[in-house]
């Protein structure tokens, strides 16, 4: 196919548009997986909507619970979180203190 020895120059013409087209190529199929996420997430949602203000009035009255809290609550609650994130079992974890931001 190829007959005699190819130049520097085109070896890197070569390798260039390989690169490209791979590129490309790839680019295409993080659009389409874009694509396909857009399409099918809007449909399964269709049916569920969540009103904005009594999510937030929610939120709200957690943080107010959160701040009344006894130090012992905090800590077996912080426990289980950390323990939940990393996955593992609360034996291998200790807060050995914490102090409130605000």
């Amino acid at each position: 196919m190829l007959e005699g020895s190819m130049s520097l120059v085109e070896v890197l013409k070569i390798s260039a548009i390989s690169m490209v087209i791979v590129f490309v190529c790839l680019l295409a199929i993080s659009y389409i997986l874009e694509l396909f996420k857009v399409l099918f997430y809007r449909e399964e949602n269709k049916g569920v909507k969540i009103n904005q203000t009594e999510t937030a009035v929610r939120k709200n009255e957690d943080i107010k619970d959160i701040k009344e809290l006894d130090e012992e609550v905090l800590v077996a609650l912080f426990t289980a979180a950390i323990a939940a994130s990393n996955g593992k079992s609360i034996s291998n974890v200790r807060i050995k203190n914490f102090r409130k931001v605000s």
